[in-house]
């Protein structure tokens, strides 16, 4: 259910099916804020049998898999040493549950199936934050993007990167820092997309070419006006 609900927000957006405003108000902060408060309500309160009874009617695992299990035990883990953790990568089995469904007596495992309780039982508050902060600059960077669809699109992607993160001990492996840097290269993409870019004006069968620090040929705007459906008119 977690992972359905931004792939649907995505084929939205690759749809073209919201209007501008609509894409203007999808902000990292906003997704941030939901990613925030899924953990809270997922992880946190989950863990204190909150929402037990919701889980039951769905006809759902009341420990999503196990999962909530491995939670508790990290979230006692990280109470005794909130700041620093246990060290990156030394953290690994530390974790140890009961996993009755499918394991008699205890059973050590390497992450957490959650990527911020990896990150939190890792480095603390502050490895987590510092995590968080290399995302934000990724969003950060790609802002001077004109193209907002573009944009959303790779806020939608990290997005979905991010649910993910909630399920999955993704920080444990090398395919995070592989994604930061995919995110960061489609920032500086679309930044430089944006920048390069000629922004041109249509009037009725002519077009203006507006904003430009390049001199542009006479055939390179006959190019683009073909694009356009419109005529290069000359001003001499």
């Amino acid at each position: 259910y977690l992972n359905s609900i931004p792939i649907v927000i995505l084929l939205v957006v690759k749809l073209r099916i919201l209007n501008k405003n609509i894409y203007r108000l999808i902000s990292f902060k906003l997704l941030f804020s939901v990613i925030f408060f899924a953990f809270i309500f997922i992880v946190i309160l989950n863990s204190k049998g909150l929402f037990e009874s919701l889980f039951v009617t769905m006809g759902r695992d009341v420990t999503l898999t196990g999962r909530t299990t491995i939670w508790n035990s990290a979230l006692e883990l990280f109470e005794k040493s909130p700041i620093y953790g246990y060290g990156v990568y030394q953290g690994h089995g530390l974790v140890k549950v009961s996993w009755q469904s499918w394991i008699k007596g205890s059973e050590t495992f390497i992450t957490c199936h959650n990527t911020y309780l990896d990150f939190m039982l890792q480095g603390g508050i502050v490895y987590l934050v510092l995590n968080m902060y290399i995302l934000f600059l990724s969003d950060k960077y790609s802002k001077k993007c004109s193209d907002y669809k573009l944009l959303t699109l790779i806020r939608m992607l990290m997005f979905i990167y991010m649910i993910g993160m909630l399920v999955e001990g993704i920080g444990n492996s090398g395919y995070y820092y592989v994604a930061i840097c995919l995110f960061y290269y489609l920032a500086n993409m679309c930044n430089s997309v944006s920048n390069n870019k000629v922004l041109y004006e249509k009037y009725g069968e002519r077009i203006a070419v507006t904003d430009s620090e390049d001199e542009i040929s006479y055939m390179e705007l006959k190019q683009i006006s073909a694009r356009f459906g419109a005529e290069v008119f000359d001003d001499e």
